[in-house]
Parts: C-alpha cells; sequence; structure tokens
C-alpha cells in the first residue's frame, strides 16, 4: 500500500526511543531530629520531627530500635510533622542506646541515635 511516506518516516512512525534513563535515588531521607525524651523509671516516651525525602518519593517508614534491637515500627503519615513512641518494661537505673531510622520506598536509611539512662 502505497502511503506517501518516504521508509525513514515509516520508520519513524513505529519507532518509539527507550525513555532517557533515570539515576536511581540513592540519597537518604534527613535523619529524624530527636527530642528531649521524658526519662522514667521503667519507660521512656520521645518524639522526633518528620524526616524528609528531597530527592525521592518520600518517607516509608521509622524504625525504632533500643540496644540495636528493633522494638517497634511506625509508619509515615503525608503532612504528619512528628512522632513519638513510649517503650515501657526497662529496668531502673540502666542506660539503653535508643536509635531512630527514616527508610524511603527506595530503601535509603538515615538514623540518629541518643543514650538513655533510666530514673
Amino acid at each position: 500500500m502505497l502511503t506517501g511516506k518516504s521508509d525513514l518516516e515509516l520508520l519513524n512512525d513505529i519507532y518509539t526511543p527507550p525513555a532517557p534513563a533515570i539515576p536511581p535515588d540513592t540519597t537518604p531521607p534527613t535523619a529524624p531530629v530527636i527530642g528531649t525524651p521524658i526519662i522514667g523509671t521503667t519507660t521512656i516516651n520521645f518524639c522526633w520531627a518528620a524526616s524528609s525525602d528531597g530527592t525521592g518519593v518520600g518517607v516509608k517508614s521509622y524504625s525504632v530500635t533500643q540496644d540495636g534491637v528493633l522494638v517497634q515500627r511506625v509508619t509515615a503519615t503525608p503532612y504528619r510533622d512528628t512522632y513519638c513512641v513510649t517503650i515501657t518494661g526497662l529496668t531502673s537505673g540502666t542506660t539503653y542506646a535508643f536509635g531512630v531510622t527514616a527508610t524511603d520506598f527506595n530503601g535509603n536509611e538515615s538514623t540518629t541515635t541518643f543514650n538513655a539512662t533510666t530514673s
């Protein structure tokens, strides 16, 4: 069938060049900023400011650790500024290492840690 198009025009009609490659997101979200913890004899309550992920698709979750062991996972919520947790079952007069890790949807992580001694 004659279309009046050259071979090159016909080839351009059926060929779609691949989309340019988008470099992978390897930048972690900002590290969580921990506020002043409220420390009791067997509990600790602390809050942190929401992390941001300026180069990625957003923060997915926060992992809270006690002495390197995951004790709670908190799902990130759009437009939420602050997150808080209460850790119970601690021993009076003991120092613990706590951490909060922000994870984005691409698996990049940033961590903030601090030590606290129960009263």
